[in-house]
């Protein structure tokens, strides 16, 4: 065999490769995008334990996110996240009065919820329940 015609990897090292990539691939199935699909017209209650009271939401889907438009701030976006959230469960709910709650108890319902985001992690920020504005 010339050395143009060479392989670039050792056959046996080649057939380790594949076996190894066998073994880890054996135990994993073929994503199909019918197995992730939800209901995005399910509303769903939440506890937000620190109000003491129970929120009717539904569930984000990518399609909601088309809806936000740019954001300046974090905030902002939560705000945002929350109003689309809770409007969708009830069309009555404006993005006015979810940026007239007090900073506190938005951050509260939005740790809450954002456990419910699948790309969404909560920040590792605990909110004071002690500094909260009652309702």
């Amino acid at each position: 065999m010339s050395e143009s015609n060479k392989p670039l990897i050792d056959p046996e090292a080649q057939k380790l490769i594949n076996r190894a990539h066998k073994v880890k691939t054996d135990n994993l199935a073929l994503f199909d995008i019918k197995e992730f699909q939800i209901d995005p017209n399910k509303i769903e209650q939440v506890e937000i334990p620190a109000l003491k009271r129970i929120v009717k939401y539904k569930r984000l889907v990518i399609g909601d996110l088309f809806a936000l438009t740019e954001t300046k701030t974090r905030h902002e976006y939560s705000a945002k996240l929350i109003y689309i959230m809770l409007s969708k469960a009830d069309p009555t709910v404006t993005f006015e009065q979810i940026s007239n709650m007090p900073p506190d108890v938005a951050s509260v319902i939005f740790d809450v919820l954002a456990e419910k985001i699948v790309f969404l992690k909560p920040e590792p920020i605990k909110t004071l329940e002690s500094g909260l504005t009652k309702t």
